[in-house]
């Protein structure tokens, strides 16, 4: 799996590469067309360490930070980053779909709204309501 990850953003296949070598120059493209941060950090952990192919699949997390635990170990994570600014939101991915995503809403959503951090219910019935965003002047109506 990490193989596969590392080659869709470094867009390479490296299907084919021996594990436990550095990739060779004349695999990596010279620039990305999708996703460039991911595609940069890659390419400076490569130029700075000549990693091998393993050592840059166990080192790279896509910017991400895997957070594991109990349920109130997790809110735990998030209420501290929260709340000293080192984010705003947090954008999930689930190893397992449904279950995952289940085990995050049935467990750790309800302690984080017991902690203040998560809604128990929603101010409106758009997306603009729920922003508190204006709604703005139609064009093709008068006023």
């Amino acid at each position: 799996m990490g193989r596969f990850r590392l080659g869709t953003d470094l867009e390479a296949d490296l299907s084919d590469l021996p594990l436990d070598e550095p990739i060779p120059e004349s695999r990596l493209p010279k620039s990305a067309n999708l996703h460039k941060a991911f595609f940069d950090g890659i390419m400076k952990i490569i130029r700075e360490e000549n990693p091998t192919l393993r050592q840059l699949y166990l080192r790279y997390e896509r910017g991400r930070k895997t957070i594991k635990g109990t349920p109130a170990g997790i809110a735990d994570v998030m209420e501290r980053w929260f709340t000293i600014g080192a984010c705003d939101g947090f954008m999930m991915q689930f190893h397992t779909l449904p279950g995952g995503l289940q085990d995050f809403v049935t467990d750790v959503v309800p302690e984080l709204q017991r902690r203040g951090l998560f809604r128990d219910d929603y101010s409106g019935a758009t997306l603009r309501d729920h922003l508190g965003l204006p709604r703005p002047a139609n064009p093709n109506t008068s006023a």
